[in-house]
């Protein structure tokens, strides 16, 4: 099909058939068989994806959840999602590791955590994150963390709906940075960290 024709079909599709393309794309689902680890992504502390991550692992999806931990004020995330999902929600401590770090978005998570998942020997990881970011953080690790197979199981997150995020700004503003992130993280930051100028 060439381009034209590709860009026709598109454009007989209703629109809002191509809204809930968009937003479905965003979410990945990715299976694994018997994971090592369960890690989940820095940003929502106490939050869907945390205790959807402590969820997986008392079912025994996997025997541990690794909680990667950047700055929140004078904490570090890590500590603050083990201590919710304990008090709060009755967890076992003994499922949880935190891992502190600084990294200020997921590109630099990836780069940050893949020395402690080597340290950890861990082969087979399923990331956990919100629906709408699971997409490019899937790419991403895949991208700079060689030697894992990694899987995803995304969180619904109540600030994004992939049916219906068209009709609220919000929603909107999510999906516009998701698809400007996706691209600029997998073209100009891959290169830059690959040139070792992102660490």
């Amino acid at each position: 099909m060439t381009v034209g024709l590709a860009i026709a079909a598109l454009a007989a599709v209703p629109r809002e058939n191509l809204y809930r393309m968009a937003g479905r794309f965003l979410v990945a689902e990715a299976s694994l068989a018997q994971p090592d680890l369960i890690l989940v992504l820095g940003g929502d502390f106490f939050g869907a994806r945390v205790v959807h991550a402590a969820r997986l692992g008392t079912e025994g999806v996997a025997p541990r959840v690794l909680i990667s931990g950047p700055p929140y004020h004078q904490q570090f995330e890590s500590d603050l999602a083990i201590e919710y999902l304990t008090r709060k929600h009755g967890f076992p401590r003994s499922l949880f590791l935190g891992f502190q770090h600084r990294a200020r978005n997921t590109l630099e998570e990836a780069v940050t955590l893949r020395p402690e998942l080597e340290r950890l020997r861990v082969k087979k990881v399923l990331l956990v994150t919100s629906n709408y970011h699971s997409r490019r953080a899937l790419a991403i690790f895949r991208a700079l963390v060689p030697g894992i197979e990694f899987g995803m199981g995304p969180a619904d997150d109540p600030q994004f709906h992939p049916e219906r995020w068209w009709l609220a700004p919000g929603e909107r503003r999510l999906v516009e940075h998701e698809f400007a992130s996706l691209a600029w993280n997998l073209t100009v930051g891959r290169a830059l960290t690959e040139f070792g100028l992102v660490r």
